[in-house]
């Protein structure tokens, strides 16, 4: 395409006068409005930078810095994050709608969590130690990460803000008469006892400090949003007005939220998605869900409890997995069973899947994912300083997961038909004790419409053809 390249920096339509977000000052939406003009948006451009700083509650209720390097017994004032997502740990919900109609055109809920299986998937131990502790403030040395926090110091960050629209390959037309007519971004923000947590400085530590005093918090400041656009030329315009109606092919992730609550559970819902791609799930028990005596984005193996709700047994096998279309197995029509002599390690095939169903296995040539990762144990709350520096990779990693889109670039249509799983496990407890939430996501193509009347979804055709793997290469930063 004949054009110009230009570089956009936007800043929040809604921020306070001090630039301030934060839940404890009730600033919980940013809201960033991009222009309706004749230009192409460069979606793997897109960034969100910012500064945060994270700070506890003295006794008084008056903010004070985390102090994370002390040997203070009852860990009064320790406060940490996960040290894998980084600065992506604060973005609860992404929601992106076109400004000149409001028309929705992706939201992901546990925005935070979607990232928290993406980025171990496609990175490696070395590029999170790398590059993304530069972008994202993502370490795997726990003890490098916790003392950075310390102190009330200011983090910068600049991390790509990833979502099926903005990686499609298609770049996105912002024009009120020939594309999306501009683009509102809404970015909600998280809870902080979900994005923060204790940390003991040994394991007889009471580390109670992100919980006292009403909580620890995090600010976030100097916000801005920044992209790339391509301007066609006079020349290269006049065939882009002379188009009445158009249509523009994307991909979009949607999310939901179940509880696994018994051995043997099954579930099905109600998609209404016609070309559904791929579909993985990520577990957490749900004690450890807004809990700042939890990581809330670790994305460990199902655990046992030995007391009510407390999650400290072995991990649990995965024996048989079966996903479901119309209660008919699909896309497999077999039983991924797991092999009873693998002695509690994560099934290879199962593992293999959950891979494919993030990117063609053939195609990851980056992931920290491998048997010793996926199949170590985590503490029953949190990652503990006293063994986080033999903790590979920041902690265990697993999902299941599955693709639809191995033998046809359409997806799998449950538009009318119910989309389901069935999990048979190992999970163990007196009157099931031992719960886990499961986040699931569905990556799916969508088209949207545009006419001098507005904008509309409508079904995917193809007619851009494109699959869905050909996400931005750029993701691997």
């Amino acid at each position: 395409m004949n054009g110009t390249k230009e570089f956009v920096e936007i800043f929040p339509s809604n921020a306070a006068s001090d630039g301030v977000f934060s839940r404890q000052r009730g600033s919980v939406i940013l809201n960033f409005q991009i222009a309706e003009e004749d230009a192409f948006m460069v979606g793997g451009s897109v960034r969100l930078c910012g500064k945060f700083k994270i700070q506890n509650l003295d006794n008084t209720g008056t903010p004070a810095d985390p102090n994370n390097y002390t040997d203070d017994a009852t860990g009064a004032n320790y406060a940490m994050m996960d040290q894998r997502l980084g600065a992506y740990s604060f973005l609860d919900m992404l929601t992106i709608s076109s400004k000149g109609t409001a028309q929705q055109i992706e939201q992901i809920r546990n925005y935070h969590r979607l990232m928290a299986t993406l980025l171990p998937a496609l990175h490696s131990q070395k590029d999170i130690d790398g590059d993304m502790t530069n972008q994202t403030f993502s370490n795997t040395d726990f003890s490098w990460s916790q003392t950075q926090v310390s102190g009330g110091t200011e983090i910068s960050f600049s991390m790509r803000l990833y979502s099926g629209l903005f990686y499609s390959k298609n770049p996105i037309p912002l024009s009120a008469d020939w594309g999306l007519k501009g683009l509102n971004v809404q970015i909600q923000i998280t809870n902080p006892a979900m994005a923060l947590f204790n940390v003991p400085d040994t394991a007889a530590d009471t580390a109670t400090g992100a919980a006292a005093n009403g909580g620890a918090f995090y600010e976030m400041s100097d916000m801005t949003l920044q992209y790339e656009q391509i301007r066609p030329s006079p020349e290269a315009l006049i065939p882009l007005r002379s188009q009445s109606t158009g249509t523009f092919s994307y991909n979009s992730w949607t999310s939901l939220y179940n509880v696994i609550n018994s051995p043997n559970h099954s579930a099905t819902f109600d998609l209404g998605l016609r070309n559904v791609v791929a579909c993985f799930m990520n577990f957490l028990p749900v004690t450890q869900n807004n809990s700042y005596d939890a990581n809330s984005f670790a994305t460990c193996r199902l655990r046992n409890t030995t007391a009510a709700q407390v999650y400290n047994g072995a991990n649990v096998n995965v024996n048989q997995l079966i996903f479901t279309r119309g209660g008919i197995k699909f896309p497999n029509e077999y039983v991924v069973i797991r092999n009873t002599g693998e002695a509690g390690l994560v099934h290879s095939q199962t593992q293999r899947e959950f891979l494919n169903s993030i990117r063609p296995f053939i195609d990851i040539d980056h992931t920290i994912d491998e048997v010793e990762v996926s199949n170590q144990q985590r503490t029953s709350t949190k990652l503990l300083t006293s063994n986080s520096n033999t903790t590979l990779a920041g902690g265990g990693y697993f999902g299941l997961g599955v693709s639809y889109d191995a033998f046809s670039e359409m997806g799998a249509d449950f538009s009318g038909t119910q989309w389901g799983y069935t999990l048979f496990s190992d999970l163990e407890g007196e009157g099931f004790e031992a719960p886990h939430s499961a986040y699931i996501y569905f990556l799916a193509r969508q088209t949207l419409g545009w006419s001098p009347t507005g904008l509309q979804v409508i079904d995917w055709t193809g007619e851009n053809g494109y699959t869905a793997w050909q996400f931005n290469p750029n993701f691997l930063f």
